[in-house]
């Protein structure tokens, strides 16, 4: 459906509809009607095109409402009375999100995830103050301060350098103990749960709690299965000069203590340590701090307006690149990992490419359909089928070899 005139002309050819619903400008190429019910109507001045959404049932009684209207030069429809009352009705329950506040009230988790020396109280902060222009209250929830010290036993101290090897120690202790590597997580869901009780007698409203900081894959694993699609995390990145010396002058740590603690918050090898690495890729938004706060302020608004579902936030060419990266490590049945590569060059994808077994004669190993018609493998083709790891086979026969040579190099 089209319309070809003014904005000022539509609304005067559409005036019946002032008693459903309201107009409002979005951008000057699109002007926006939404029903009391739930109907939306947009046209777009440049085409003249007249297009509906929102919720089904109301989107198809507008569509035929503003049809009959155009197709009749403005002139009243018999039979739109009834049209006009169901759109101008209000649903008890509408669930839209528009940064025009027209969204439901909703709970927001947002957990954070930066390497040891990364200042995530400066990303926080950014987040509170943006979030009230959307009406949410904020609540920070610290790991170390209001988590391990109610669970665990952490003695006090003034000393800078043990407070963090404390916190990190019964930090382990408590995942060894517990036998789950997300008990700190659940602590965060309690304190979540207290939270909202005190505030809201256990509804949920406008609250955003902001857990500082997560350091397993397996935190970040039980909040997203406890908050489903109510929880985002966020990686905060910073160099590892900048951290470095944040700690070295911020907290007057010696550079042995500093490295010493950046390598076991990165990845510690017991089984229950902290896996910063590995839980910072698990990230849903990434966002750089190098000390530009403009840029790092931009960087976090621009995350929140895709939250609340602002529609023209599209991704940069960077991270259209990493996503396709990404997708590319999905066809990888590598039996290590699997790891996507793209090439580009001024801002244009060249080829994409994953680890994976070659195929005799040239290119990769692809499932094709079987004659019972079932996607499959070759039986003789990737490493999977063939039950071993050639790249660790190559690599174990390689060991075998040097050996060998390096023996009778000693005995001749």
């Amino acid at each position: 459906m089209r319309f070809e005139g003014s904005f000022a002309q539509l609304k005067e050819r559409l005036e019946i509809l002032a008693q459903v619903g309201t107009w409002k400008e979005l951008n000057p190429n699109q002007f926006e009607f939404r029903t009391h019910s739930g109907g939306v109507m947009s046209w777009y001045p440049g085409t003249g095109e007249l297009s509906f959404q929102g919720k089904p049932e109301s989107s198809l009684e507008l569509e035929q409402l503003v049809r009959g209207i155009l197709s009749q030069d403005g002139e009243a429809m018999p039979d739109a009375r009834p049209l006009m009352e169901n759109l101008a009705h209000a649903p008890e329950f509408m669930n839209m999100s528009f940064l025009d506040d027209s969204y439901a009230d909703s709970e927001l988790v947002l957990g954070f995830v930066g390497a040891l020396g990364t200042d995530l109280k400066v990303v926080c902060q950014i987040v509170e103050d943006r979030l009230k222009a959307f009406r949410y209250t904020s609540n920070s929830i610290r790991i170390s301060s209001e988590v391990i010290s109610k669970i665990g036993n952490v003695p006090d101290t003034e000393n800078r350098v043990e407070r963090i090897d404390r916190y990190m120690r019964e930090g382990n202790r408590l995942r060894e103990v517990s036998g789950d590597n997300s008990i700190l997580a659940l602590g965060a869901a309690v304190a979540i749960s207290q939270l909202r009780y005190q505030k809201n007698q256990g509804a949920p409203g406008r609250n955003a709690y902001l857990i500082n900081s997560l350091k397993t894959p397996f935190e970040v694993q039980r909040l997203r299965k406890i908050y489903a699609g109510g929880f985002f995390l966020i990686g905060v990145h910073a160099d590892h000069e900048r951290r470095s010396r944040y700690l070295l002058k911020d907290l007057q740590l010696t550079k042995e203590q500093a490295a010493d603690l950046i390598s076991r918050d990165e990845n510690e090898k017991e089984p229950h340590g902290q896996h910063t690495r590995d839980t910072y890729h698990l990230s849903d938004f990434f966002v750089s701090y190098d000390g530009n706060l403009d840029a790092l302020k931009n960087q976090v608004w621009r995350i929140l307006d895709l939250l609340f579902g602002k529609p023209y936030v599209t991704p940069t060419f960077d991270e259209y690149a990493m996503f396709m990266a990404f997708s590319a490590s999905l066809r990888s049945a590598d039996l290590s990992r699997q790891v996507g590569a793209v090439l580009t060059k001024y801002d244009c994808i060249i080829a994409t490419g994953a680890n994976d077994v070659p195929k005799a004669g040239g290119g990769l190993y692809w499932p094709t359909r079987s004659e019972a018609h079932e996607i499959v493998d070759e039986e003789d083709g990737r490493d999977y089928k063939r039950g071993e790891d050639s790249n660790a086979m190559q690599k174990k026969g390689d060991c075998r070899q040097h050996h060998s040579l390096i023996t009778r190099a000693l005995s001749g």
